[in-house]
């Protein structure tokens, strides 16, 4: 986790160190937030829509609460 930080937010880090415990707390946040967006994106592009109509659902609600929409 602190490598995927230092790579994504390298202006919060000084020396690939967080600046501080609330800076890796929040970037973290931010980057699942991120992930979970890209997901949604990727998903509805390749086709999770031939998915069974529960599975699918239950993945978009989970990925939707994930990215904060």
């Amino acid at each position: 986790m602190w490598a995927e930080f230092a790579r994504v937010m390298p202006g919060w880090c000084r020396d690939g160190v967080p600046l501080s415990w609330r800076h890796f707390v929040y970037g973290l946040a931010h980057i699942y937030r991120e992930q979970a967006r890209a997901s949604l994106r990727m998903a509805s592009a390749s086709g999770i829509v031939y998915a069974a109509k529960n599975d699918a659902k239950d993945w978009h609600e989970r990925h939707r609460a994930l990215a904060g929409w």
